[in-house]
């Protein structure tokens, strides 16, 4: 090797360690890069709050789906109603899980979970009590739970709206019975009827106008626990009939349509 060579040597070494001084100055540590799994999840707070006597868990863990299953399983021990979020290699799910008898009463995890994976861009399903989803939207992660929860309590709030303000009640007698009583009449054979505490319904007359014409616009007025299912029935109109009422030598008449 001659001299010329040691130089272009001696070059070639000073240029590859000011190369490498320039990047020790711009690399970053490993250890704080952000991770795109766990900047979508929001710290794990555990959230129980409770309606109408029923417990309801909601969390976000780092958990895969299996984990989520495994995890909820063993919440509902001690709670009514469990919904757990997590993400994992990019892929956000949800598990919803509740007491059968906190389905019984007209919750569906099956629906919930549809509603929460579509912010989650994917899908879900199962049964009443039961059900997990979830979706390419790992970022959404915290959105999806927390309409998730927001739809628990707003059918739970549903499901007992209707205990406190009416009872039925024996008009011969006088004896209070729940409205859960399956019967017609008193233990001292008088009929039973519905009393209500008016001070306690949220309804006026003025507010049926804005509301569509069904059945359920008098829900509050309707003697059921439970979260109706409707086709948007009832509310058939009636119509005038002027050259009936004429015919007929009457000052009014009505025909009622029922197609």
């Amino acid at each position: 090797m001659n001299a010329g060579d040691l130089n272009t040597l001696r070059n070639v070494l000073s240029s590859l360690d000011a190369a490498f001084k320039r990047l020790a100055n711009v690399a970053v540590p490993l250890d704080t890069v952000p991770n795109v799994e766990t900047s979508v999840l929001a710290p794990t707070v555990t959230i129980v709050e409770e309606i109408n006597g029923i417990k309801i868990l909601s969390k976000i863990i780092d958990a895969n789906m299996k984990e989520l299953l495994r995890t909820s399983q063993e919440l509902l021990n001690d709670n009514a109603v469990v919904i757990l979020g997590g993400v994992r290699a990019g892929q956000a799910n949800i598990v919803i899980m509740m007491r059968t008898d906190v389905a019984k009463k007209g919750l569906n995890a099956a629906i919930i979970i549809k509603e929460a994976c579509s912010l989650l861009g994917g899908s879900g399903g199962g049964r009443p009590e039961r059900a997990s989803g979830g979706g390419p939207h790992a970022d959404k992660i915290n959105d999806a739970v927390n309409e998730a929860t927001k739809l628990v309590h707003e059918k739970l709030k549903a499901i007992g709206g209707q205990v406190d303000h009416m009872h039925l009640e024996c008009i011969d007698c006088g004896k209070k019975h729940d409205l859960s009583t399956v019967a017609n009449t008193c233990s001292c054979d008088g009929l039973l009827e519905i009393r209500y505490d008016f001070s306690k319904v949220q309804f006026s007359l003025e507010d049926l106008s804005a509301v569509p014409p069904h059945v359920w616009k008098y829900r509050e007025l309707l003697p059921i626990s439970g979260v109706p299912i409707s086709l948007m029935e009832g509310g058939t109109p009636l119509y005038r009939c002027k050259r009936l009422e004429e015919e007929c030598g009457v000052k009014e008449l009505y025909v009622k349509h029922e197609g």
